[in-house]
């Protein structure tokens, strides 16, 4: 957690290049952000020099979901919004599977061709990231397919070039 400016906000970092930023503007309740606990966030994603924020801008956009133990198993599969999106030509897609086994990622055209895919096998229970590449394809609506055993799940991204 990170105070921006005098007060001006609440900057959370997530990874190197991602952080969820909150103005004080907003008038978002941040007093019950602690480090330790997991948050489920909605906003608009940016890009700002080198690093992708998600601005959040309302109160019901933040969910608290937990006390992060270290240990806890996930109870969801989930696909979470490819980030950044619209993109060019790299996005980060992330998903939650509450089961081990294999992970298909499907990615298709908006004529529902398949344009790309990524299969991860033995993936264990989790939060899992990876990034897809689509230089070689054209601008355009994609879909993003995830599945495993039991559960599906789509979304809608754009790729601007």
């Amino acid at each position: 957690l990170e105070t921006i400016g005098d007060d001006d906000g609440l900057k959370l970092t997530i990874d190197d290049v991602t952080t969820v930023m909150i103005w004080n503007s907003t008038g978002v309740t941040t007093s019950g952000l602690e480090v330790g606990t997991s948050w489920d966030f909605t906003g608009i994603g940016s890009q700002y020099s080198e690093t992708y924020q998600l601005l959040v801008a309302y109160d019901e956009n933040i969910a608290t979901l937990g006390i992060d133990a270290g240990n806890t198993l996930p109870n969801e599969f989930a696909l979470y919004p490819a980030f950044p999106n619209p993109f060019n030509p790299v996005t980060t897609i992330s998903f939650t599977t509450d089961i081990e086994g294999e992970i298909q990622l499907d990615i298709f055209d908006i004529n529902g061709r398949l344009v790309d895919q990524m299969n991860y096998e033995n993936i264990s229970p989790g939060t899992h990231r990876t990034t897809w590449d689509a230089s070689s394809l054209s601008s355009g609506v994609y879909f993003i397919r995830l599945k495993n055993n039991t559960h599906h799940a789509i979304q809608k991204v754009m790729l601007l070039k």
